[in-house]
């Protein structure tokens, strides 16, 4: 696997008006080129606008391949820029039909670890005035995920990114969402998900949840973020 680090993307809450109603959001984030120390609970210079929904150990770093910018341009039939889909890191040469829960990678002095899929939120639908968006994230899996941070450093643009070590359990973050999204009551894949060790506290909930014959409204709850 080559990765190719083309964006490292930070940004602050922010005023977002859509239908006249405001939202405060840092969904918008802005490219930066200069190094930038990475904790365990935050990547300096970025933030969370509702960290209830984000943020937090298991969700430090957010993570889009750049082959669904190219996608959603041409579905939004507008440009787009790396970090407006809120992400901190936009990648080449891995997907979530590549990762895997619990692969670790290293970054810079940093060493990070892939811990659950990125649930589109319904800021993405304001953003881009597009309320179909977050169900499009669902649909074509494209969603990104979550890094949280095994080791802090510095780290920056021109650092490389690799990785350093693949999950054994090699549940692939494609298999997830489509756990989540679609084939919502496979047991044997629930099952198999929540062995994983590195698997989010929220996601480990959801289908704990599922296995238990409980299934409340978990998109609006994924989403809603």
């Amino acid at each position: 696997m080559v990765l190719t680090l083309l964006s490292v993307n930070i940004g602050q809450p922010a005023r977002l008006v859509y239908e006249g109603k405001e939202v405060i959001t840092a969904i918008q984030k802005y490219p930066v080129q200069h190094d930038l120390q990475l904790t365990k609970l935050i990547l300096e210079g970025d933030a969370q606008a509702n960290r209830l929904r984000h943020g937090g150990p298991n969700k430090v770093l957010s993570m889009h391949s750049a082959e669904h910018y190219r996608y959603f341009s041409k579905v939004l039939n507008q440009e787009l820029n790396y970090g407006d889909f809120g992400e901190n890191m936009t990648v080449e040469g891995i997907t979530e039909h590549d990762v895997c829960v619990g692969d670790i990678l290293t970054w810079g002095e940093a060493v990070i670890q892939v811990s659950q899929p990125r649930p589109p939120c319904h800021k993405l639908a304001k953003r881009f005035a597009s309320p179909q968006l977050p169900l499009w994230f669902q649909e074509t899996g494209f969603t990104g995920f979550y890094l949280r941070v095994l080791r802090e450093g510095r780290v920056s643009i021109g650092q490389p990114l690799a990785l350093m070590e693949r999950d054994p359990a090699g549940i692939t973050l494609e298999t997830v969402n489509r756990v989540l999204y679609h084939d919502r009551m496979n047991m044997e894949l629930i099952s198999a998900i929540l062995a994983v060790e590195a698997l989010s506290a929220s996601c480990r909930i959801t289908l704990e949840e599922r296995q238990r014959g409980i299934d409340n409204d978990t998109e609006r709850r994924w989403i809603g973020g």
